[in-house]
Order: structure tokens, then sequence, then C-alpha cells
């Protein structure tokens, strides 16, 4: 697994979170990246940088849970992720760029140790 590199590449994200029955936690976050491509950039090549960039935005999610399980003291899986891309062109020399981004929603069941709270 590789992350796209690219010359000039732009994310964001943004976190919204609420807690459930038995401490279970639901974590929603969008992810977004953009990338340029040369303004001669061939169709088979644009549909390359789609792949690489979806691709970077599947392990970014992965990592994300990696994250999550850390921070918040539990186990995580992914319950849902939509990931969608396209190109846009935006004329002239400046050459197209790829859009794309990630929808996810990750679980965290807490571990024994952090659901029992401490005795006072």
């Amino acid at each position: 697994m590789a992350l796209t590199i690219a010359p000039c590449a732009y994310a964001q994200n943004m976190i919204s979170m609420t807690i459930g029955e038995h401490g279970v936690q639901t974590v929603t976050a969008n992810f977004q990246m953009s990338q340029p491509a040369p303004a001669a950039t061939s169709t088979s090549d644009l549909s390359s940088l789609i792949a690489s960039t979806t691709q970077s935005l599947y392990d970014i999610v992965n990592h994300e849970c990696d994250i999550l399980s850390v921070s918040l003291k539990g186990s995580c899986k992914v319950v849902m992720v939509n990931v969608g891309a396209n190109i846009n062109n935006r004329g002239g020399v400046r050459g197209p760029f790829v859009s794309a981004n990630a929808y996810a929603t990750f679980e965290i069941t807490p571990t024994a140790a952090a659901a029992v709270p401490p005795a006072h």
C-alpha cells in the first residue's frame, strides 16, 4: 500500500462523533483530496490518477480506524465507506484535476478496561 505522492495535493477532513448503547462510539468522517494533472494528460493517465487517488483515500480510512482505536481506547471497525472521484477540466494551460472524497463511518467498541469506570 502506498499513498499517492503528487507535486501538489490537497486534503481535508471533517469528523463528527456520537456515543451509543454500551459506550459504542460512532465516528463519521469525510476526507477529500484534489490533485492537478498536466494539461496534456491522456485519458488513460487520468484514469490511473483517479485509481491512485481513491486508493489513497481507502488507505487513509484504514489508518484513521487505527488512530481511533488508540485514541478512543477500543476496537475500531469501518461500518460504511463511500468513495467517489471525478475529473474536472479547468481549460487552457492549467490542465485537469482529479477531485475525490471518502465518507466513512467507524464504530469503536471500548475495551473492557475502558468500559468500566474507575472505582472512587
